[in-house]
C-alpha cells in the first residue's frame, strides 16, 4: 500500500490477489506460456485490480483514499 494512506494494506492485498489470479488463469490455459501473452495478462490484471480498488474505496468509508503501487516482471522459460 501507499505509506500513510487509508487501508493501504487492503489495496495491496487486493492488487496481488487479482493479478495473481489473472496470471494463474492465463498460464493454466496455455501449453507454453508466451511472454507477450503473459505481459498482456499482467496489464489486464493491473487494470482490473485498479478498478476493484477504486470501487472498494468509493463504497467503504474505511477505505477512502486507499491505493497501492505495483512493480511486476514476467519471466517465462528463458525470456
Amino acid at each position: 500500500g501507499m505509506g500513510g494512506a487509508n487501508a493501504g494494506e487492503v489495496a495491496s492485498h487486493m492488487a496481488v490477489d487479482t493479478i495473481r489470479a489473472r496470471l494463474t488463469a492465463a498460464m493454466a490455459h496455455a501449453e507454453l506460456p508466451i511472454v507477450d501473452e503473459l505481459q498482456e495478462q499482467l496489464l489486464i490484471g493491473i487494470e482490473e485490480a485498479q478498478r476493484q480498488i477504486r470501487t472498494r474505496a468509493q463504497r467503504d468509508a474505511a477505505c477512502v483514499g486507499m491505493g497501492t503501487t505495483v512493480v511486476a516482471v514476467v519471466l517465462a522459460a528463458d525470456q
